[in-house]
């Protein structure tokens, strides 16, 4: 009869976590990038409980065919660890870089290297019978190897080393996620390390799942209508912000909505790449932010075009100065980068019930004044 041991309950318990966190994120509409690179890491973090569970099944009778189940499981977890990792820094850097970027090459390289060092050296180990990691006495029972914590310390700074270069290196795409992803650190290291002090303790993977479920419930949960480019909202949550003013903000409460798009975007595109064009993309975000009020609502509308909904308090307010701060910017960006000119076009509008009975009507008003605007650059272009 097969005895499970001690940490199988444990590890049930949060495999049921994991699959929870798997099947709300599969059943979310309009899924991103992140969104699958998240089901991937779940899976895997899965995969490893299931390998963590198999290596610690007893074998008080020195069956031979438990000790092939130890040694799948203990093997596969050896194997598995960076890998996991690896996949939560794709994970968090996949919310606001597109794809790889010229200036990732080098650490993700290192990151692959290790992953294949360890992974040449696991399985050297186990099939050389070397007993550098981990081992099998006389009696069928696991034992630590003498280079074990070496290689434990190792993963230990791999996974510190990852943390902290996703949160320095980009610190301001990051720092409204800098807690949950160094929390998501912390957390691996202090479990890993625990695993490491107390042999048997089986705290390692389940240590992993809760920092899951950390970004889960600090960024995945909370990004449901975001773009992972920009990191502004995606036309679905905009969309809903424009209809939920247009229908209930308070009596007397009015809005400017404004539509613009990056002139000559595709040109930019074609000359320079789709990397400097969403490069352009995530400047003119930026900008947008740090041009428009606190409470505005900005959104990538779709492709180059974003759309900000901006609270007005009186109809004498100035619906140009938002714009004119954001010209600035746009100049100031053209002088320290010569390569292309970085523009935009405009239209924009208060919002008037009595004209714009619904949104398509008032984003059309929108959409025509933005492309009179163009239609303006282009001819002063040519």
């Amino acid at each position: 009869m097969v005895k499970l041991p001690d940490s199988a309950l444990l590890n049930g318990f949060v495999a049921l976590i994991d699959l929870m966190m798997i099947f709300l994120t599969a059943m979310k509409k309009g899924k991103m990038k992140p969104d699958y690179r998240f089901l991937v890491l779940l899976c895997v973090a899965l995969v490893e409980l299931v390998l963590d569970t198999m290596s610690r099944v007893e074998n008080p009778d020195a069956s031979l065919a438990l000790l092939r189940v130890n040694q799948v499981g203990d093997l596969g977890i050896y194997l598995l660890d960076p890998v996991l990792y690896l996949l939560a820094l794709l994970y968090m850097q996949s919310w606001t870089v597109d794809r790889l970027r010229k200036k990732d090459i080098l650490p993700y390289t290192a990151l692959f290297l290790f992953i294949l060092g360890n992974a040449v050296w696991v399985l050297t180990d186990f099939f050389g019978r070397y007993r550098q990691i981990f081992y099998y006495d006389a009696n069928l029972e696991y034992q630590r190897g003498n280079l074990y914590s070496l290689r434990a310390i190792l993963l230990l700074f791999f996974i510190l080393g990852m943390g902290l270069t996703l949160i320095f290196e980009d610190f301001r795409d990051y720092k409204k996620y800098a807690g949950f992803i160094l929390g998501f650190t912390v957390i691996i290291i202090v479990f890993g390390l625990l695993q490491v002090l107390f042999e048997g303790a089986g705290l390692q993977y389940p240590g992993t799942v809760l920092g899951c479920l950390l970004l889960y419930v600090g960024i995945q949960d909370r990004q449901i209508n975001i773009d992972s480019l920009t990191g502004l909202l995606d036309r679905r949550g905009i969309e809903q912000i424009l209809h939920s003013w247009m229908t209930r903000r308070p009596k007397g409460g009015r809005f400017a909505a404004y539509l613009l798009d990056i002139d000559f975007f595709k040109h930019i595109n074609d000359d320079f790449g789709h990397d400097e064009g969403d490069h352009a993309l995530r400047i003119l975000a930026l900008y947008l932010k740090e041009s428009f009020p606190r409470h505005s609502a900005i959104g990538r509308y779709g492709g180059d075009e974003f759309l900000v909904l901006m609270p007005v308090k009186s109809d004498h307010d100035d619906l140009k100065a938002p714009l004119d701060q954001l010209q600035e910017s746009c100049i100031r960006y053209n002088i320290s980068n010569p390569g292309y000119t970085l523009a935009f076009s405009c239209g924009y509008a208060l919002y008037d019930p009595k004209t714009d009975r619904n949104p398509d009507e008032f984003f059309h008003r929108l959409d025509r004044r933005m492309y009179a605007a163009k239609a303006e650059h282009h001819s002063l272009r040519s």
